[in-house]
């Protein structure tokens, strides 16, 4: 007789066998199926150790971009200013400037064109075109000296700013140069008005009549001397701040043979300004850039220093150049 009860055991474990063999037949198969590695053995395959001996320096080569860095790569330049050619014909006027090339008393130039407007000054004050160091000065009034580098006498630095120099307030820079402006003659030594435009100076007063500046220098009635005060304009109580346009006068020429130079010429010295109009008292942007026509009509006080020798000795002279003037 069969024994029933170990019939159902037996079939028990079969059937337990058969599912772990089915169970290590599906690992199997998932392995291959996630084996990434390129091998045919069913598993991953570990990465070699490199052999020292075989092992040569890394590549850090890059792909060429095929450029001449020399010749490819932008460099940086800068814009060149425009001249005036550029700038419209009814802003050009015609001016007298003596003394910058020698090649002509007259130029053509722009209003607009204040780049050229200050080099013209510039060189004006420092006859570049003369080529010989030889320098505009200015004689102060009480000036009787032969040298005219003797006594008091006002010279434009490396700025073209004005700077005394002399037995008071020597050293002492008075003005400050603004920028080059085309400016009109009041009137020559005979009274007569002038229609001739020229090259000025706008200029910035430095110092106070009474009071210290804002720098804390003292101010230039502090001197006492008749002759600061008359250049800076003590009588319209001329201030830190204040503009005016500085220019030569060829209309209060004379010829003196006191200096030992090639051309013994003096010139004038004209001042103009605004007593009235506070734009045109403070701001210089009313004057740079700006049509000359305009501006002129505003400048109601018209000062020539050189009006009276006898008074005051301020000239327009030449003298040789030194350490600190306007190369």
């Amino acid at each position: 007789m069969i024994n029933t009860k170990s019939l159902k055991v037996s079939k028990r474990i079969a059937v337990i066998l058969l599912i772990a063999i089915f169970s290590i037949v599906g690992i199997v198969a998932c392995g291959n199926a996630e084996d990434i590695s390129g091998s045919s053995s069913g598993g991953f395959t570990p990465i070699p150790e490199p052999d020292p001996g075989k092992t040569g320096p890394l590549t850090t080569d890059l792909p060429s971009l095929g450029l001449d860095y020399k010749k490819d790569i932008p460099t940086e330049t800068k814009p060149i200013p425009p001249t005036s050619e550029d700038f419209p014909e009814d802003t050009k006027y015609e001016i007298y400037a003596p003394c910058v090339t020698w090649e002509g008393n007259y130029l053509v130039v722009s209003y607009l064109d204040t780049n050229s407007l200050n080099d013209i000054w510039k060189k004006h004050v420092a006859r570049s075109g003369s080529n010989d160091n030889i320098r505009w000065i200015i004689r102060d009034g009480d000036n009787r000296q032969t040298n005219p580098k003797e006594g008091n006498y006002y010279y434009f630095d490396n700025n073209a700013d004005i700077v005394h120099s002399g037995n008071y307030a020597n050293g002492i820079k008075l003005k400050e140069f603004v920028g080059g402006v085309i400016v009109k003659y009041n009137q020559d030594n005979t009274g007569q008005a002038s229609d001739v435009w020229t090259i000025g100076g706008l200029y910035k007063t430095l110092l106070n009549k009474d009071n210290n500046n804002s720098e804390g220098r003292q101010g230039y009635g502090k001197h006492d001397n008749k002759n600061l005060n008359e250049f800076m304009r003590a009588t319209h109580n001329r201030e830190e701040g204040d503009l005016s346009i500085i220019l030569m006068n060829v209309g209060y020429a004379t010829f003196d043979d006191r200096y030992d130079f090639i051309f013994s010429y003096e010139f004038g010295v004209d001042e103009y300004y605004s007593t009235t109009d506070n734009n045109y008292r403070k701001n210089a942007s009313y004057f740079i850039g700006k049509n000359p026509s305009e501006y002129y009509a505003k400048l109601d006080a018209k000062i020539n220093h050189s009006r009276d020798l006898n008074s005051y000795n301020f000239r327009f002279i030449m003298a040789e150049a030194e350490n600190g003037w306007l190369q």
